[in-house]
């Protein structure tokens, strides 16, 4: 049968077929099919991702540290609320003098 002539059916078993007769191309085909194959984990790089995980991660802070920050933080509450602070020192003076104690 000519070339022009040949159904897709017809190309498929003669390809088929002269690919299966050279042992050589089999061997290659065969190689080339293992070559392919995706490479197993390096552990290395495995042991690597999980330190860069760990580091990663954020470190917590010592209790002294948390301490001072969140006392930053009410002393800057206290300079934005200066009349709320003064009521409150006021208070305090008023209730701790010995004539108030006395008086209750």
């Amino acid at each position: 049968i000519a070339a022009d002539k040949r159904t897709p059916q017809q190309k498929k078993k003669l390809s088929d077929s002269f690919k299966n007769a050279n042992s050589e191309r089999i061997g290659l085909a065969k190689a080339l099919a293992e070559a392919r194959k995706p490479l197993p984990a390096d552990p290395k790089i495995k042991q690597f991702q999980d330190r860069l995980n760990v580091a990663k991660k954020p470190i917590p802070l010592p209790p002294q540290i948390a301490r001072l920050r969140r006392a930053i933080e009410l002393s800057k509450g206290q300079l934005a609320k200066k009349r709320m602070v003064g009521a409150q020192d006021l208070a305090w003076a008023i209730i701790n003098t010995p004539a108030f104690l006395f008086n209750r």
